[in-house]
């Protein structure tokens, strides 16, 4: 599911509301979850099948308990409220509070 919220890309400037997470990393030698992020002007733009306008991969040094959903939980994470320090990747925290639509 995607996750929508403004987030004003680093790379163009263009503000992104609507965000996909394109891909899942796991790696179980190091206990780490790389979920790939790309930035949608809208849900519109996304259906219509257009470039994103950003995209950045987002890590945690976690995996998901066996038998979760690991789309629910990577997106659980992103979406985590700024006190979540979990990930180290600092654009994390632009998600912050978003919604899963």
């Amino acid at each position: 599911m995607p996750i929508q919220i403004e987030y004003t890309t680093p790379g163009s400037g263009a503000v992104a509301s609507y965000h996909v997470v394109s891909s899942i990393q796991l790696d179980l030698a190091n206990t780490r979850t790389v979920a790939q992020v790309v930035s949608y002007v809208s849900s519109d733009t996304y259906a219509a099948g257009k470039q994103p306008v950003f995209q950045q991969p987002i890590d945690f040094p976690v995996l998901p308990a066996t038998g979760d959903d690991v789309l629910t939980f990577v997106e659980g994470k992103i979406i985590a409220p700024a006190a979540d320090t979990l990930s180290t990747t600092p654009a994390r925290q632009y998600f912050a509070g978003g919604t899963i639509v």
